[in-house]
């Protein structure tokens, strides 16, 4: 593997560069590695040797546009702050991270509105704990790799003067597993596992209307058997309150479904070990998720925020299901569906649906990839039949890898020629559900 340093150099020479390194791949190498190191505010690069700010994508396109191939995996490290919070707390802002192109990974040294550590003497956290993880993961897949880097960011010692969490962030679009084959006789390790036996301790929560998204409740509910979920923790909000008001033509409220939410959290016996939440849905032209197609409809970032810390929605201020999850992977799928409804948002208020997450232990799972039969509107939505298919079909013996399943899911979504999903993932150890 060859590498080129470009630096003090304004940006337009910079990107020029990039390019020409670009022009050098072939479509027969395995991949190129862009790392990054910067200055940064409010998730922008910033101070070339012109003084100039510019934004991440300019280098991930440009990346792009010179290695068309799919063939070559792309990634992207960046070392740089993303803002100005220390702390991980529920003020955060939220912030779309989609990684951009198939086979493309990106990882931030900390999450959207937080600075990024370096030390003048010392250097980064993040590039040395990223460079130690690499030289000891011989034989592993890039995101166990990535995992133990993110678990022993969080345990340094970070700040003299403040409290501040050392929080990594990957996203990805990867569609084949990359193994780091090293030619040093390091140590290897094995990182940590959140081993999920589901029988008792897993909470797996399907928002979806019923009467409109039956093929794909089905679809999860079978996903949640074979990873271990015990019927009585498989819960479908939507169809509960239908039931209960024995009515076909009831209006759902968002405060209901949240306080659903809420309350299977609260009156779950014993602790979580694991929480799952799938979302199906008609999205607003607002990206909001809609409930009956009327007014009322609500977000990814109202869900997330209920394991966030303390639950400021509804009439249950008291539950603080974070507590309860604290250290326990927080997973959420989210299938998005084109609207039936218009609405006259634009710029920031059409991404307020899907947030950065800025916790620990926490994976979002994101696809638009409409129905698995192109011709019609209505069956099965390809994402979460492509998630059965590849849940049913894994091979290991003893258990389902999260990691390795969701890439294998991408590349059959590509291979069928739908939009391929990305995932943003803050999860410190790799998931593990038995067989």
């Amino acid at each position: 593997m060859q590498c080129h340093v470009i630096e003090n150099q304004a940006y337009d020479k910079m990107i020029k560069s990039l390019r020409s390194e670009c022009q050098n791949v072939l479509d027969s190498d395995l991949c190129f590695i862009c790392v990054i190191l910067s200055h940064g505010e409010d998730n922008q690069l910033l101070k070339d040797t012109e003084e100039r700010r510019f934004e991440l994508n300019l280098i991930t396109n440009a990346i792009d546009q010179e290695i068309p191939s799919k063939d070559v995996v792309k990634l992207c490290v960046v070392q740089a702050c993303r803002g100005k919070l220390y702390s991980v707390d529920n003020k955060d802002v939220h912030h779309i991270e989609d990684p951009g192109s198939e086979n493309f990974l990106v990882t931030f040294c900390s999450v959207y509105g937080h600075v990024g550590i370096r030390n003048l003497k010392e250097g980064s956290p993040f590039i040395d704990e990223l460079c130690k993880s690499f030289n000891q993961s011989h034989g592993l897949e890039i995101m166990q790799a990535l995992t133990a880097m993110k678990l022993n960011m969080e345990q340094r010692v970070t700040h003299t003067d403040r409290e501040h969490t050392l929080l990594a962030s990957s996203t990805t679009r990867l569609t084949k597993e990359v193994y780091l084959q090293l030619k040093t006789s390091q140590e290897t390790f094995r990182p940590q596992s959140y081993w999920q036996r589901m029988k008792e301790g897993g909470l797996f929560v399907i928002v979806a209307q019923e009467e409109k998204f039956q093929e794909d409740i089905l679809a999860l509910r079978q996903v949640a058997k074979l990873w271990g979920f015990d019927d009585r923790n498989i819960k479908t909000p939507c169809s509960e309150l239908r039931q209960e008001t024995k009515s076909e033509t009831v209006k759902l409220k968002k405060e209901d479904l949240l306080n659903r939410i809420v309350n299977y959290a609260r009156n779950f016996r014993g602790g979580i070990s694991c929480f799952v939440c799938a979302i199906m849905s008609h999205s607003n032209w607002k990206g909001k998720f809609d409930l009956n197609y009327e007014k009322d409809t609500f977000n990814l970032k109202e869900i997330t925020t209920l394991f966030r810390g303390k639950y400021s929605q509804g009439s249950v201020e008291e539950l603080s299901p974070a507590e309860a999850l604290r250290g326990q992977p927080k997973l959420f799928f989210v299938q998005k569906l084109p609207s039936m409804v218009q609405s006259d948002a634009t710029g920031s208020e059409a991404d307020e649906y899907l947030p950065h997450h800025p916790d620990a232990d926490v994976m979002i799972t994101f696809s638009e990839g409409g129905f698995k039969d192109k011709t019609k509107e209505k069956g099965i939505s390809a994402f979460y039949d492509a998630l059965l298919q590849c849940v049913r079909n894994d091979q290991n013996p003893d258990y389902y890898d999260l990691f390795k399943i969701l890439t294998k899911v991408r590349r059959e979504m590509t291979d069928q020629k739908h939009p391929v999903p990305w995932t943003q993932t803050q999860l410190r150890s790799e998931v593990l559900f038995s067989k």
